[in-house]
């Protein structure tokens, strides 16, 4: 018995190409469609001002001077004397507790002592359901990055 025609089908290669690429495109979508931040931009910023604050410290130590790390809210920067202003997103909300007497005019600051401490203070950071606290202790000038 002969077969008249060819059988077409799918190769299981071909069938795993396309199943990835559709993962691919699945995991890709739902953060270009949200336009807004990513899940993990809210974590990298808490970690980038985690370093920025810890290099504060250090370099107070290391210049036997006070060192200040910057807050702007008005133009939504944050910044120490050593590197160039970091923005925040725009959907980022951020709320700052620290002294009356290092706020001037809608910037705050987290001052660093030579002997390692601080002024102290508490930093939230918050996007959606996301929040992240960076808190510095004023005694020991330590920075803590806390998951909320």
């Amino acid at each position: 018995m002969a077969i008249a025609g060819r059988i077409s089908a799918f190769t299981l290669i071909e069938l795993l190409v396309v199943l990835s690429l559709m993962a691919l495109l699945f995991s890709l979508v739902p953060p270009l469609l949200s336009g807004g931040l990513s899940s993990g931009a809210l974590r990298s910023t808490a970690h980038q001002m985690a370093a920025e604050l810890r290099q504060a410290r250090s370099l107070a130590m290391l210049k036997q001077r006070n060192v200040a790390w910057f807050l702007d809210m008005d133009r939504r920067v944050f910044y120490t004397e050593s590197l160039p202003p970091t923005h925040l997103g725009e959907d980022i909300h951020v709320k700052l507790t620290t002294s009356a007497a290092e706020v001037h005019q809608g910037v705050g600051a987290i001052r660093f002592f030579p002997d390692g401490a601080s002024g102290g203070g508490r930093i939230g950071l918050s996007y959606l359901e996301q929040n992240y606290w960076l808190e510095v202790d004023w005694l020991t000038g330590q920075v803590q990055v806390v998951a909320d």
